[in-house]
C-alpha cells in the first residue's frame, strides 16, 4: 500500500502505521503494540517511571545523565541504577561498552516512541525535557570552560552526546531563548572543531544571535563561535563583522583569554578574505593577550595561528622556525590542534620551495594529526595539500585523482578556501600545471575517478603515496 519513501516518512508514527488495518487482519498483525504493552504491563510502577522518562534522552546516554535527568521527585536518584539494571534485563534497555570501556545505555526508537506517548499520558513532558535541557546545558559549560587544558577529551565527551546536545537546543529554542543563546555559545568550539558539524552550527547560532544586541559575555561568546563557523563556510566578510562585535564586547569586559581568541577568529577572517597583511595585526595581539595571562598552552596555540600569516608572507627565515618550535611544544602538551597546524605549516614552505618529497611528510603527518581531534574538514584540506606535493613531484596521476578527490570531501563539508589567493596561487602552480601537462581525455578520466573514489579510498591511497 506504501512505497518505501511513504512509509519512511510515517514511521515517525510506527505504531499507527504498523498496527494499523483491518479488523479482520491476523493476529500476527496486529501484535506490535500488544507486545509492547505486555512487557510495559510487567513492569512495577518505579521502572514504568525510569522506562517513560528514558524517552527524553536521543541517541543514548550514560548513568550520571540518567540519574540527573530521571531521578527527581517520584524517582530517588539512588534507585536509578537498579531501576536501570532491570529495564536492561528485561531488554528495553541496551547497555553498551565503548572503546574504552565506558558504558552508555539506548532505547530503540520504536521503545522510545511508545515511552514518550507513556510520559506525555502521564503529564510529565515538559518537566523532564526542562530537566534534560537543564543538565546539557550544564555539560556544555562545563566542556567549554575546560576546552583549553582537556580539548580532546571535551571534543569526544560533546560528540557522544551530540543528539542530546541538539535535542535540548530544540527545546530551548521552543522555550527559552536566554538558554538557547547560552547553549549554542557553548558548543561553539564543537561546531568549528569538528567541522563536519560546521555549517550546522553556524545555523544554530545565526538563530540563537538573531535580533540580540546584548553586551554579556554569553553574547559575545556565541559571536565569536560564529565568526569561526563563517570562516569556515568561506564568509570571511561576515565573520569579521561578529568577530569584531564580540571583540568591543570583550575589550569592556576585560576578559583576555576570549579576547584573545576572539582576535584570533578576526585574523582567520581577513586571512580567508586574501588580506595576509590586515590579518597580521590581531593574530600578534591575541599572541600578546595570552602572553600576559601566561599559559604555556594559550601562547602557542596563538603562536600556531600567527604561523599561518607568515606562509603567505614567505618569512622563511621567522615563519619555519616558529613552526618547528610550535611542533616541539604541542606534542610536550599533547595539543593534537597545535600539532595538526604546526605540521600543516611546514609542508607549505616545503612546498612553496617546490619540495614535494618533504611536503608529502609533512602533510600526511599533519592529516593524521587533524583526524585525532576529529576535524575532517582540515584532514580533506590535508589531502588537497598531498595531491599537490604530489605534483610537486611530478606523480601527475595521482595527483589529479586525489584533487579531484579533496574537491569533493570539502564541498561536501561546506569547507570554502577560494578566498583564500595565495592557496588558489599554489594549486594552479601544481595541481593546474598537473592537468596541463596531461593529455585533456586521460586528466578528464582521474578527475572523475577522484570525485568518485571516496574519502576512505582516496585518504588511504593519499598516506601510501606519501610513504613511498
Amino acid at each position: 500500500m506504501l512505497a518505501p519513501d511513504d512509509l519512511l516518512a510515517r514511521l515517525e508514527d510506527r505504531f499507527r502505521v504498523l498496527t494499523g488495518g483491518s479488523r479482520m487482519a491476523l493476529p500476527r498483525q496486529q501484535t506490535l503494540r500488544a507486545t509492547v504493552d505486555w512487557s510495559h504491563d510487567l513492569l512495577g510502577e518505579a521502572e514504568r517511571v525510569l522506562f517513560r522518562r528514558l524517552s527524553v534522552f536521543a541517541g543514548g546516554f550514560d548513568l550520571d545523565a540518567c540519574e540527573a535527568v530521571c531521578g527527581t521527585d517520584r524517582l530517588a536518584g539512588e534507585l536509578v541504577l537498579d531501576l536501570l539494571a532491570g529495564l536492561v534485563d528485561k531488554s528495553l534497555v541496551i547497555a553498551e561498552a565503548d572503546t574504552h570501556g565506558r558504558v552508555r545505555y539506548s532505547v530503540l526508537d520504536t521503545l522510545r516512541q511508545y515511552g514518550h506517548e507513556k510520559l506525555e499520558a502521564a503529564g510529565e513532558a515538559n518537566a523532564v525535557d526542562d530537566v534534560h535541557l537543564r543538565w546539557f546545558l550544564d555539560l556544555a559549560e562545563r566542556a567549554y570552560a575546560a576546552r583549553i587544558d582537556a580539548e580532546s577529551a571535551w571534543l569526544a565527551r560533546l560528540e557522544r552526546d551530540l543528539d542530546n546536545l541538539r535535542a535540548a537546543l530544540d527545546r530551548a529554542r521552543a522555550v527559552d531563548p536566554d538558554a538557547e543563546l547560552r547553549l549554542a555559545g557553548a558548543l561553539s568550539w564543537l561546531w568549528y572543531l569538528h567541522t563536519e558539524h560546521g555549517s550546522e552550527g553556524r545555523a544554530l547560532l545565526a538563530h540563537a544571535l538573531d535580533g540580540r544586541h546584548e553586551r554579556t559575555a554569553v553574547m559575545a561568546r556565541a559571536l565569536s563561535g560564529a565568526a569561526m563557523t563563517a570562516n569556515w563556510a568561506g564568509d570571511p566578510t561576515e565573520a569579521a563583522a561578529l568577530a569584531e562585535r564580540a571583540i568591543e564586547i570583550w575589550r569592556e569586559l576585560g576578559d583576555e583569554l576570549e579576547l584573545g581568541l576572539a582576535l584570533e577568529a578576526l585574523g582567520w577572517a581577513r586571512f580567508f578574505n586574501g588580506d595576509i597583511e590586515g590579518a597580521l595585526a590581531p593574530m600578534e595581539e591575541s599572541v600578546a593577550c595570552m602572553r600576559r595571562i601566561g599559559d604555556r598552552r594559550l601562547i602557542n596555540r596563538a603562536t600556531v595561528a600567527l604561523g599561518q600569516v607568515l606562509v603567505p608572507l614567505n618569512d622563511f627565515e621567522t615563519g619555519e622556525p616558529l613552526a618547528r618550535e610550535t611542533l616541539t611544544v604541542g606534542r610536550e602538551l599533547g595539543a593534537s590542534r597545535d600539532i595538526h597546524y604546526s605540521l600543516h605549516y611546514l609542508g607549505d614552505y616545503a612546498l612553496v620551495r617546490g619540495d614535494g618529497t618533504e611536503a608529502l611528510g609533512w602533510y600526511a603527518q599533519s592529516m593524521e594529526a587533524a583526524l585525532d581531534y576529529g576535524n575532517v574538514a582540515e584532514a580533506a584540506l590535508e589531502l588537497e595539500a598531498l595531491a599537490m606535493a604530489l605534483a610537486a613531484g611530478e606523480r601527475r596521476e595521482a595527483a589529479v585523482r586525489l584533487g579531484a578527490a579533496a574537491a569533493v570531501r570539502m564541498a561536501d563539508l561546506g569547507f570554502d578556501t577560494s578566498g583564500v589567493a595565495w592557496w588558489s596561487q599554489l594549486k594552479e602552480r601544481f595541481l593546474g600545471a598537473a592537468v596541463a601537462a596531461l593529455d585533456e581525455p586521460l586528466a578528464r578520466a582521474l578527475a572523475a575517478e577522484g570525485r568518485a573514489m571516496g574519502w576512505d579510498a582516496a585518504r588511504a591511497e593519499a598516506l601510501a603515496a606519501a610513504r613511498g
